[in-house]
């Protein structure tokens, strides 16, 4: 793969080549990805593409060109004003400022003939630089330039005074990807959005973290989030280069192997009658299908990291240059823009790391195929074996829980300390917890504080997500569950309609189509109307908690140890003298289950066979009697609650590389 050591150039170099017409930029337009090109280029990349829809057949609106792809590393760009035409897209994005002041840097350390007359086939000696051209010229076609009405306008300096004052870094002119035509002033802590005026005005106005950029920006060359932002693209990019290489690396040994085994059938046919002639032919066919299928999946996974690498790559160019030419809004700037495809390239890996694998063909003869030609029916089977790389780590086991703080989460009217029961991240990242004792359901917002509360007649227990914009809860004491509306203001009302469920329950889990009641001395699995699916029996009472898997497994907590049921068959047990009286769990994307110990004071990290990956929090971290947690699928946020106690512990789950 090409990279600033193979090709010998310096960041500078490589930044300034528009990778659609391989010239040094004119106009650079910079993409979300920091990726710049010509703007006459990506105009002409845009309308292609746009015709290329129109090609296909789409006449519908909502199939037209609503967003376009960067040409080296396929990062999406959603186009803020799609009633403009397509071509006039490229004004949407900012200037690359930073990329003209280094080309023309670059072009005045190479000017030495004039750039019109050299087109011609003529060399004469430059005088003269047009920075909107951005062309040597010499004294005839500075004369010209000057007289031209559509040139005059054009700033042209004589080369010895602009060798003696080059220009300077601009300051940023981001544009805001809500409001176009408004630069970037702020930055939202609260959001961490970088914010036009308007957004400050109107999006952000009660945001208590809000910087104007300059300030922000103040410092941000050599410091510990800089140092840490290029730590982390090495590392991701190391991964993808990795995944690249050994990918491709795969995909020749099965290109060997394949001839291999075709010459093995070969031979072989050459021993028996015209009966394998067809069968060859059949398995050949087979054969190729299954070779290009999975070719064509190492090289997709092969392309897709390789765009990781690219983005990556550019954005540690990109760095560079701003670290020695940029002012500091510039780096602030261009540090946000990279942070934000780090995050989305390491969840992209996060997703991809367990789909990695290193691939074989094992061939297996038909057993009777020598002896017994009448009877064969196949020549042989492909089988294909999958070995883990471990190119990439599993990240849901690798990570560490990083404190983030805690919240005190009485309110003024509760009559006694709250125990939360349960809990559940909502789509704008609020926290919805349930206080069993206080008779209340509590939201705080991203900031920890409460925004709302409802009063209950009863104590509730579990609560859940049932549609946007409607909670779900349960009331041990009721056979009932009830529902609560989000308002748009962050409020809540308690709906009159309620679902009988027949006896009262515990925990709650709601997902597409059912929903899944722990209730003691037994699990209810209910389709969404309420119709009961399935009971199934716990022999001993104490289960509080249950989770339905996608798959239809069945786990819950007793009072010794965590369960798994598929069917009606124990699948898993997990139990630990260091897990004592297990209560509330959660589940990760990857099927990890993260474990409450209520009197070990700990939570168990515990793998999808039962294993314990390990202790993620304990006494040590400050937490007593653990007794609800939860998890945001999303942000990797965890919430811990504890027996009788209003402290709400708040940590994020990290990789620690």
């Amino acid at each position: 793969m090409e990279s600033q050591k193979d090709t010998g150039l310096s960041d500078e170099a490589n930044i300034v080549e528009c990778q659609i017409c391989c010239k040094w930029t004119t106009r650079p337009r910079c993409l979300p990805c920091v990726h710049s090109f010509c703007e006459t280029c990506l105009q002409s990349y845009i309308q292609e593409k746009a015709k290329e829809k129109i090609t296909l057949g789409s006449t519908d609106e909502e199939k037209l060109l609503t967003n376009y792809y960067c040409p080296v590393c396929n990062h999406e760009v959603k186009v803020a004003d799609t009633e403009l035409s397509s071509g006039a897209w490229p004004k949407l994005l900012p200037v690359n400022r930073l990329l003209i002041t280094i080309v023309e840097k670059l072009s005045l350390e190479r000017a030495k003939f004039c750039d019109p007359c050299k087109r011609g086939d003529d060399e004469k000696e430059a005088v003269s630089w047009c920075r909107e051209c951005g062309e040597a010229l010499c004294d005839q076609c500075t004369t010209y330039h000057k007289r031209v009405k559509m040139l005059m306008d054009h700033e042209v300096l004589s080369l010895e005074d602009i060798r003696g004052h080059p220009r300077k870094i601009a300051d940023t002119e981001e544009i805001c990807s809500i409001h176009p035509g408004k630069n970037v002033e702020a930055i939202c802590h609260s959001h961490d959005k970088l914010c036009c005026m308007d957004c400050v005005t109107y999006q952000h106005k009660e945001c208590k973290k809000v910087t104007p950029l300059t300030d922000a920006a103040r410092e941000i060359k050599g410091s510990k989030a800089i140092t840490n932002l290029i730590i982390k693209m090495k590392q991701i990019d190391n991964q993808a280069v990795s995944v690249v290489e050994s990918q491709s690396s795969n995909v020749e040994e099965l290109q060997n192997q394949q001839d291999a085994i075709v010459l093995k059938i070969q031979e072989l046919k050459a021993e028996v009658t015209k009966h394998l002639d067809k069968i060859e032919e059949q398995f050949r066919q087979d054969f190729s299908i299954i070779h290009t299928a999975l070719l064509e999946k190492l090289e997709i996974q092969s392309r897709e990291f390789g765009f990781i690498h690219r983005a990556i790559n550019n954005g540690q160019k990109v760095l560079n240059v701003s670290l020695s030419h940029g002012s500091n809004e510039q780096v602030y700037v261009t540090a946000h823009k990279l942070k934000k495809i780090c995050e989305k390239h390491e969840k992209y890996i996060k997703t991809e790391s367990r789909n990695i694998y290193h691939h074989d063909y094992n061939l297996k003869l038909n057993e009777t195929l020598e002896g017994f030609t009448a009877c064969i029916n196949s020549i042989a089977k492909i089988n294909i074996s999958r070995l883990a790389t471990n190119i990439v780590p599993a990240f849901m086991k690798d990570m560490v829980a990083a404190e983030l703080g805690e919240f005190n989460g009485k309110s003024p009217s509760d009559t006694c300390h709250p125990w939360f029961t349960s809990g559940i991240f909502i789509p704008n990242g609020n926290l919805i917890l349930a206080d069993f004792k206080n008779k209340k359901i509590k939201c705080f917002d991203n900031d920890d504080v409460l925004v709302s509360e409802i009063s209950l007649e009863y104590q509730p227990w579990g609560v859940a997500l049932f549609e946007q914009n409607v909670l779900v809860f349960t009331t041990p004491d009721r056979p009932e569950l009830r529902f609560i509306e989000l308002k748009d203001n962050q409020g809540m009302e308690l709906r009159e309609d309620t679902m009988d469920v027949v006896a009262g329950c515990h925990s709650i889990q709601v997902d597409e189509k059912r929903i899944t009641l722990a209730c003691s001395t037994e699990i209810r699995v209910l389709l969404r109307d309420g119709q009961v699916e399935r009971i199934i029996e716990i022999k001993d009472r104490g289960t509080r908690y249950a989770y339905r898997a996608p798959d239809g497994t069945i786990s819950y907590t007793n009072k010794m140890a965590l369960v798994s049921l598929k069917g009606n068959v124990k699948e898993m047990q997990y139990s630990d003298k260091e897990l004592r009286s297990p209560r509330g769990f959660t589940v990760d994307k990857e099927a990890n289950y993260y474990v409450c110990g209520m009197d070990s004071n700990n939570i168990h990290q515990v793998q999808p066979n039962g294993r314990l990956e390990k202790l993620l929090l304990s006494s040590k971290s400050g937490i007593r009697n653990p007794y609800a947690i939860g998890i945001d699928h999303m942000t990797n946020r965890i919430f811990v609650t504890q027996m009788d106690c209003e402290t709400v512990k708040m940590y994020r789950l990290i990789t620690n590389w």
